[in-house]
């Protein structure tokens, strides 16, 4: 049996090991006399909450307040190069405390690729980043979204710190003026077999095409379409097909846009003109993709030198 005395030594190593300050009221461990639990029960009662704070979380844990997820560039074609960077930014780390991540790229068809790495943390934030598809072991054969999630493994473990995506197509970009060119690349087909390119308007096919290009061998391919300058404006289809059967298809639209002709010097055929004479006038026009324009007309205004009225050619 204890005395109150040992009773109150107690709980004073109870509470030297927890760390913390235990009110009293909540371990009453003798009445008025004799105590009525043993030595053993009390030992055991100290292991368990002393336990149980480390469990609760009271020991200092490392963490990080706050994730931001980026991809770059946000948008990239169907190639395996340059790929797509993914990069977090973590602040509010704990300096010296390794964080260990795994990211995982689930692409259009639903196939999920993971890849790991970890960093030490050299200040509160720091950037860590992981390269898709280099880093995963897999290639980019599909246009679509890519979604993507940042699970921590170390110093605390979470399932989801940051999510995000990025997207595949076909083309360089979503929208162009006549005349300018539009890149096309994919991958994914049977080495050096045909791949049959299309691009159409409204259900019609544009100049030249349908046409063939050969893949090289690795499966991929590029090719240009300049567009003409008289061509329907609004949305074009593109589209691949070829061998194996891709389970997303290989096509997208793109927005045409009319486009601009500037003048950069207007030529005149004799500074000094006879009333009955008749001048000449003659300049070069190019589009805003520096193409020179091959056809089409414009007005001249000549102004009198009273500058009272014009005469339009």
């Amino acid at each position: 049996m204890y005395t109150p005395c040992e009773t109150s030594e107690l709980r004073e190593s109870l509470a030297l090991v927890s760390g913390s300050v235990i009110p009293t009221a909540h371990y009453q461990f003798c009445e008025n006399g004799p105590v009525r639990t043993s030595r053993k029960r009390l030992q055991l009662l100290l292991l368990f909450v002393a336990g149980s704070l480390v469990v609760l979380g009271l020991s200092p844990q490392a963490h990080a307040a706050s994730y931001a997820l980026t991809t770059i560039p946000a948008r990239t074609q169907e190639s395996n190069t340059p790929g797509v960077v993914l990069a977090l930014n973590v602040t509010g780390a704990t300096v010296g405390t390794t964080y260990k991540f795994t990211w995982t790229v689930t692409d259009p068809s639903g196939a999920a690729r993971s890849a790991a790495n970890q960093t030490v943390a050299p200040a509160t934030s720091f950037v860590i980043s992981a390269a898709y598809p280099s880093r995963f072991g897999t290639s980019i054969n599909y246009v679509g979204n890519y979604t993507i999630n940042v699970q921590q493994n170390n110093p605390n473990p979470i399932a989801s710190v940051a999510t995000g995506k990025f997207q595949v197509g076909l083309t360089d970009s979503l929208s162009y003026e006549r005349t300018f060119s539009v890149s096309i690349k994919a991958r994914g087909y049977n080495n050096n077999s045909p791949v049959t390119v299309n691009i159409s308007h409204a259900g019609t096919p544009a100049p030249g095409y349908p046409t063939t290009i050969t893949a090289d061998g690795t499966g991929s391919l590029a090719t240009t379409w300049v567009i003409p300058f008289n061509v329907s404006t609004g949305l074009w289809t593109v589209s691949l097909t070829g061998s194996p059967t891709k389970v997303v298809p290989d096509t997208q639209t793109i927005t045409v846009y009319p486009t601009n002709a500037t003048i950069a010097n207007l030529f005149v055929g004799q500074q000094v003109l006879a009333r009955t004479q008749v001048q000449s006038f003659t300049f070069t026009a190019n589009y805003l993709s520096e193409l020179t324009v091959q056809t089409g007309s414009a007005q001249i205004n000549v102004t009198e030198s009273d500058g009272m009225g014009q005469r339009p050619s």
